[in-house]
């Protein structure tokens, strides 16, 4: 857009520079057209009724003295329903920017986990909504689950690339069994009592106005770790065949995310209770 540097022109200026540039404007996009109806004519299975086309043109810079050839680039201008708009958008947020994109997907369920979680609470026990520890899972989650398990996956991944490097005819299948299996041994074992602890870190500064307690956190490992693992057995081994199998690598978080909103249910019933 043009824009004038001086306030005070008169009117009938204005106007006159205005209307010459909209001409010009209008001159241009005209043999624009005409270029591309004449480039989309001569493509083979075009179909001009009906169709809408984007026509962009770029001149030389303004450094060169003699102007280059404008070069016309023809698309189809497609509709996009608001729905693929979202998913698009949320896909190339999680390639440009996955640790914030997952955090917050991982946040976000795991605070809607904990809301009806202290909901089933309240029925029984008459408890007001604990907004400190909806916040408490929200900060956990985008800060440590999300980016804890987007690295986990990356490594996941790798492993199934380095499989077809080594074993040139080997399986979809064996490679997803072998990503479940790491994912069901070594990734238990390190990511829950690792939660259990940022946890509870995160639970002494927000709710508590504390300095983190270990010992709080050492308790409830002791206590309930044991469970919540061979609890999640019912849970993520399926959930995962599915995951390292058919979902796509950039939406593996929302999708254990998604099946985990139950799973959270359970998991803030445990360890949010002091």
């Amino acid at each position: 857009m043009m824009t004038t540097s001086r306030s005070h022109f008169f009117a009938p200026t204005k106007f006159f520079v205005l209307s010459v540039l909209v001409l010009v404007a209008a001159f241009s996009l005209a043999d624009a057209s005409t270029l591309a109806k004449t480039y989309v004519s001569k493509q083979p299975g075009t179909q001009p009724r009906g169709t809408e086309y984007v026509v962009s043109s770029f001149c030389s810079d303004e450094t060169n003295d003699e102007p280059e050839e404008p070069v016309a680039f023809v698309a189809k201008k497609r509709h996009t329903s608001p729905l693929k708009a979202a998913y698009q958008w949320y896909l190339k947020s999680c390639t440009e920017t996955p640790f914030r994109a997952k955090g917050l997907t991982s946040a976000t369920i795991a605070a809607l986990g904990d809301v009806i979680a202290q909901l089933i609470e309240k029925k029984a026990t008459a408890k007001a909504l604990n907004a400190a520890r909806v916040a408490t899972f929200f900060f956990v989650n985008m800060l440590f689950t999300g980016p804890f398990i987007h690295l986990w996956y990356t490594f996941l991944n790798t492993v199934g690339k380095k499989m077809d490097e080594r074993f040139y005819n080997v399986s979809a299948l064996k490679k997803t069994v072998t990503q479940v299996f790491l994912d069901q041994t070594l990734g238990t074992a390190v990511f829950f009592p690792l939660y259990i602890y940022v946890y509870g870190a995160f639970e002494s500064v927000i709710q508590m106005h504390r300095l983190p307690n270990l010992s709080h956190a050492t308790e409830k490992c002791r206590n309930h770790l044991w469970g919540i693992i061979m609890t999640q057995f019912r849970v993520f081994p399926l959930s995962n065949m599915i995951n390292f199998g058919l979902v796509p690598f950039e939406l593996r978080v929302l999708w254990t995310s998604t099946v985990s909103l139950f799973w959270n249910i359970y998991l803030c019933s445990v360890v949010g209770t002091r």
